[in-house]
């Protein structure tokens, strides 16, 4: 039972760790469908408008899952710790 107990939690883990980068895969591709239905654009300009939407959506959503985790240590605990350190030296 105990080892069993301590598979389920490495599975728990790993899956957490894919889950996050997942449902934001998904909500980006549904927000860029939605807006290429919405707007219909052509062109450069549709690239640039639905790439703009696509990372805009996945960089919220991944930043709000994380928060919604507890805000675990990870690539995104780092990388906000050097936004907030780079705009103290702005100041």
């Amino acid at each position: 039972f105990f080892e069993w107990n301590k598979w389920c939690g490495r599975c728990r883990a790993e899956l957490s760790l894919y889950l996050k980068p997942f449902i934001s895969t998904v909500l980006m591709a549904f927000s860029v469908m939605i807006c290429m239905e919405l707007f219909k654009l052509n062109g450069g300009l549709a690239l640039g408008v639905y790439s703009f939407i696509g990372v805009l959506v996945y960089s919220v959503s991944c930043f709000v899952l994380w928060l919604l985790a507890g805000k675990p240590p990870g690539l995104e605990e780092r990388v906000f710790r050097l936004i907030r350190n780079r705009l103290s030296v702005m100041k």
